[in-house]
């Protein structure tokens, strides 16, 4: 969340650094912020909110640019769990994002960022057990390389070398002859203030700084400048900044952390739930994303529930310490939190799913287990689901045309999404080796992003809807039949589906004609 003003006041001391496509020699290491990029190309490639799988691509995209530039290293990070300190603020963000939904539809794209670098890109990618921004400077430190991030913290890390430094991700720009943004190097910025350059980010408030420092912060930066200047030559800064305060902030922006690590437990682990288990909290917390959906009905996490008591559980059979987990979500219009057990055991849900369906590819038995766990799901809703994800699945097209998206539906949409992400919580929570899924039968898939699709589902509903055979919508029959077959596989076993249409068993009458003699 970086110092309030630092990084616009240090903006004129960065120097514009170019990297080439194909360089004749190694421009060196890159280290990225995962959450940072994540947001900043979500909203820099103008993705619509409907539709992930356009941003996977974009992810792939920027991947494999950054490939072409020649770097030794390239590495991902993500953050494990987030101080204390920044609950408050959590808090004022998610309540306010409850009352602006269109917001909601962005935050699942740093768990489809994490999942698509890791699976699909086959990057390097980190898991860190605090926040990102610090361990981003300890690895391009260790290998000698600049951070890509957005978080003016950053500016604040001796990295050493003169080569290495800090990149906002809002100062890059990409074209076809390679990559331009302003770095700035820690060794360069002290050279500009007559006092230690700490001071500046421990007057202008680091996180956790005491309540009752108050500064005027319609002072220019020349004015805090010389402030601090005229303090620090008349031996009166304590007046400013106490010797505590300072003695934490450099503490806080030391390398020298021997509490970082990278996270080993699970390099799959989704959204959140590194922050699950890397917290220092107790009991641990677990904020679910917030999702598009009708503020005057239940939150959509609600009937998935169950998927994620049992992942808890699993990921805390072998810890004695922590017998609860705190999870945050919205309920109507209001952030509720709600205290969950952890030392329970449900029936395995695994089991049902190797069994009933070892013959399928993983992405359908992925599909078909999560329209196994809604409740009150209509066949159309079904059908649409199925289409689409086997449609993206074998890159078949749909025969479609585009429909408005009703409320009720988005909302339905999201208690598909919602038990997605629950599912996918409880496969990576297994921790049996034997009857676990293999992971590596998942790295090419990425459930959030190849199948919640909201224009192609809204869509899909439109035609399926006319009763339409699926060859109508599905051009390709090897699709239609594979589709086909799911659903009958769903429907018989799934005794509390709503029936409301029956469009796959819908038979014309063929007009026999006449024989003329």
């Amino acid at each position: 969340m970086g110092v309030p003003r630092l990084g616009r006041f240090l903006e004129p001391f960065g120097k514009v650094l170019h990297f080439l496509v194909h360089p004749s020699g190694s421009p060196g290491s890159i280290v990225i912020d995962g959450p940072a990029f994540a947001y900043w190309l979500w909203f820099t490639v103008s993705t619509s909110p409907a539709n992930y799988r356009a941003f996977q691509d974009a992810i792939l995209n920027f991947h494999q640019f950054m490939l072409t530039l020649g770097f030794r290293a390239i590495e991902y990070v993500f953050d494990g769990g987030l101080p204390y300190s920044k609950h408050r603020t959590r808090i004022a963000r998610y309540q306010q994002n409850i009352s602006d939904p269109i917001n909601a539809y962005v935050h699942l794209c740093v768990p489809i960022a994490h999942h698509v670098l890791k699976g699909i890109a086959g990057a390097c990618v980190v898991v860190c057990n605090q926040e990102a921004d610090k361990y981003c400077a300890i690895r391009a430190r260790e290998l000698d390389g600049i951070v890509l991030s957005q978080d003016s913290d950053l500016l604040m890390f001796n990295l050493e070398n003169p080569h290495t430094g800090y990149v906002p991700l809002h100062s890059i720009s990409i074209t076809s002859k390679g990559l331009q943004g302003k770095l700035y190097n820690f060794q360069d910025l002290k050279r500009h203030f007559p006092f230690d350059i700490h001071l500046l980010a421990a007057y202008l408030g680091v996180e956790g700084h005491p309540e009752d420092q108050v500064i005027d912060y319609h002072s220019s930066f020349q004015q805090i400048c010389k402030t601090l200047e005229e303090n620090v030559k008349a031996g009166t800064l304590e007046k400013l900044i106490s010797t505590q305060e300072l003695h934490r902030v450099h503490k806080f922006y030391s390398l020298d952390d021997i509490s970082l690590y990278s996270s080993q437990l699970n390099d799959f682990i989704w959204g959140r739930v590194q922050e699950l288990l890397h917290s220092t909290l107790d009991p641990p917390e677990m904020w679910l994303p917030q999702l598009p959906e009708l503020p005057a009905r239940p939150c959509s996490w609600t009937e998935s529930a169950p998927l994620r008591l049992q992942a808890y559980a699993n990921f805390f059979t072998n810890q004695k310490t922590n017998t609860q987990v705190l999870e945050y979500s919205r309920n109507y219009a209001q952030l509720s939190k709600k205290l969950i057990p952890t030392n329970f055991d449900y029936a395995s849900v695994i089991d049902t799913m190797q069994n009933k369906f070892a013959n399928w590819p993983l992405p359908h038995r992925l599909v078909l287990w999560t329209l196994r766990c809604l409740k009150n799901l209509t066949n159309v809703a079904a059908t649409g689901f199925l289409l689409m994800h086997a449609s993206l699945h074998l890159n078949a097209p749909l025969r479609l045309q585009s429909v408005t998206p009703t409320q009720e539906g988005t909302a339905l949409v999201s208690r598909y999404v919602a038990t997605s992400y629950s599912l996918c919580m409880l496969v990576f929570s297994e921790s049996d080796k034997g009857r676990s899924i293999d992971l590596q039968s998942f790295s090419s898939f990425s459930p959030l992003s190849s199948t919640v699709n909201f224009n192609l589902f809204h869509e899909a509903m439109g035609k399926l809807k006319t009763g339409r055979s699926p060859l109508s919508i599905v051009s390709d029959k090897a699709t239609a039949e594979l589709t086909y077959e799911l659903y009958k596989e769903l429907s018989a076993d799934y005794q509390d589906m709503d029936i409301i249409m029956n469009i796959w068993n819908t038979q014309t009458t063929k007009k026999k004609r006449k024989k003329i003699n």
